[in-house]
């Protein structure tokens, strides 16, 4: 499974993916440093700068990361994109 993550920076998607890889909740984790990312809030076109955590685990583990992530997240509800991958092998 991969997991996408948005997180408030890059230090923090560091440090969600360091401890989900040291937990042995998450295979591996990377991060893309700086999105630019929008949305709507009360009727007006937002923008800010968030950082992406891309997190490889399998299908067994992507529940708890996803719990993880909720509960150790700055943001009161970040956005988890979980993919399934084609090739994926248990463990």
């Amino acid at each position: 499974m991969l997991l996408l993550v948005t997180a408030a920076t890059r230090d923090e998607a560091e440090n969600l993916g360091e401890a989900l890889v040291e937990t042995g909740l998450a295979k591996r984790g990377s991060v893309v440093p700086v999105i630019h990312s929008f949305w709507m809030e009360d009727g007006k076109l937002e923008r800010g700068h968030e950082a992406l955590l891309l997190v490889t685990t399998s299908s067994e583990q992507a529940p708890k990361v996803e719990a993880y992530v909720r509960e150790h997240s700055s943001f009161e509800a970040p956005h988890i994109v979980t993919l399934q991958l084609a090739n994926e092998t248990s463990g």
